[in-house]
């Protein structure tokens, strides 16, 4: 996976957000936002991706009221065009239309963090 054009945010420092909406949020996601707190860029082939710094996702998924649309879930990126990102409390990270934000729309990328990434390239494609 080529995630050279990737611009992260850099360490996380003192931030210490480990559930949202009700959710933990997965060890591995949590391990990757501390050393880099998210960032946007191209990754693999060319697939656009936002991941939302860890202090603002509090914030953002009330802006999405994402507790009213998909309880127990949290939504931690974007592509930039309408689809949104996140991770169930299952530990799933799903992709999900913006403009629909339903469980029927949901599509599940993958149970890791990795998998997830790897996943996006191809689905975004």
């Amino acid at each position: 996976m080529n995630i050279v054009d990737f611009n992260f945010n850099g360490d996380a420092g003192e931030v210490e957000i480990l559930s949202i909406n009700r959710i933990n949020l997965p060890q591995d996601y949590i391990e990757f936002m501390k050393k880099y707190n998210g960032g946007e860029g191209r990754i693999g082939k060319g697939a656009w991706l936002i991941l939302f710094p860890l202090e603002e996702l509090e914030e953002i998924n009330e802006d999405y009221c994402i507790n009213e649309f998909l309880p127990n879930h949290c939504i931690i990126g974007s592509s930039g065009g309408g689809e949104l990102f996140g991770v169930d409390a299952n530990g799933n990270y799903f992709a999900v239309p913006a403009v629909s934000m339903s469980d029927e729309d949901k599509i599940v990328l993958g149970n890791t963090f990795f998998k997830f990434i790897q996943r996006l390239d191809t689905y975004l494609d």
